[in-house]
């Protein structure tokens, strides 16, 4: 248990890399089309999931594998050596806090719609609801309040209807699901607010390309009047409304379609990330021990230089002649084991 932790604290903290290099993209790149982002967010949740990385020259992820995380915990000396699973089952507690949390959310807010009204496929109404959203993996449905009628509902129903097309009510649990492996890594948790408030940004840019200027101020006052609380949000509901609407309003008013090379530029950095973070950097390979020149097979023991008639404690220090002639033998010995495996090896 502890040793899958240790595997799963190495692997976040290469995702962490990426997770700050997108968090900069975020700042830099303010006006690149906002399904950018999602997308970036996506190569975290990849490479969370990646044991091992493909090897390239360009990956700028540090190269950790001569650094050893260490399986046991040093205690007194009175328990020396002492393995921590405490460790391990830590994280196995807050794995299931999390998971048990995001299950008893999910269930009270199935209770809530369970008396919901169908208003048309797929749309149902419920007085227990407070703004729209989506619940739902295989079969999603759009819960709204009843209150929402006319424009505002067209603008809600665009709005949760990209959602849906673009895969967003299973991206955000199987986000989550990841956080609640990786709860311990406080960059994690900061790229899963981020992600959320990322799909927001880029649903709405998706229902308001083809809308009208009139149609994009009555979506703008629709996500006026449809905001929710963040604790809302947390787990697996896409809600109309929600956090940054000030920003979010800004951006569906000022929306303009993107240019050729704006596009053209996206595409080159997202080619740019998957290979530099999405990847390791590549081990310098080890030489076969008969290839180190260091040590020649074929040179002099020190035995042999030893004069005629005397012993290796009378040409000098006795004890150093042993030792030097103890480490040669040795070497020599595993030079010639080595030799002997290699030609096995290639007879065979």
């Amino acid at each position: 248990m502890t040793e899958c932790f240790l595997k799963l604290l190495h692997m976040s903290l290469n995702a962490g890399w990426l997770v700050l290099a997108i968090m900069l993209v975020r700042i830099l790149f303010r006006k690149a089309p906002k399904w950018l982002f999602p997308l970036l967010w996506s190569f975290v949740g990849i490479r969370l999931l990646m044991p091992k990385a493909l090897e390239s020259p360009l990956s700028v992820i540090p190269d950790m594998s001569g650094v050893s995380m260490p399986a046991e915990i040093p205690l007194p000396a009175a328990h020396p050596g002492v393995p921590a699973p405490y460790v391990g089952i830590v994280w196995c507690v807050g794995v299931a806090a999390m998971l048990l949390f995001e299950a008893v959310s999910y269930a009270r807010l199935r209770g809530k719609v369970k008396t919901a009204v169908r208003l048309s496929p797929n749309v149902y109404q419920s007085e227990y609801v407070s703004s729209p959203f989506i619940l739902g993996l295989f079969t999603p449905r759009i819960y709204i309040p009843f209150h929402i009628d006319g424009s505002e509902l067209d603008s809600v129903l665009a709005h949760e209807a990209a959602h849906i097309r673009r895969g967003d009510h299973r991206l955000k649990p199987a986000a989550f699901l990841l956080l609640s492996v990786y709860w311990f890594n406080p960059l994690i948790w900061l790229a899963y607010f981020l992600f959320c408030r990322d799909i927001e940004y880029a649903c709405d840019e998706y229902a308001v390309k083809s809308m009208s200027d009139s149609q994009r101020a009555a979506y703008s006052q629709a996500l006026l009047s449809c905001t929710v609380r963040r604790r809302d949000m947390v787990v697996c509901p896409l809600a109309f409304g929600g956090q940054n609407v000030k920003t979010r309003i800004r951006a569906v008013l000022s929306y303009e379609k993107p240019r050729a090379s704006v596009i053209a530029v996206s595409a080159t950095l997202i080619l740019a990330i998957a290979v530099c973070f999405l990847t390791n950097q590549k081990r310098p390979e080890e030489k076969p021990v008969w290839e180190n020149n260091d040590i020649e097979v074929n040179q002099m023991p020190i035995s042999d230089a030893v004069p005629p008639g005397q012993t290796a404690s009378d040409t000098g220090d006795g004890g150093d002649w042993r030792g030097e002639l103890e480490l040669e033998s040795g070497l020599l010995g595993e030079q010639i084991r080595e030799m002997e495996a290699f030609i096995r090896a290639g007879n065979n």
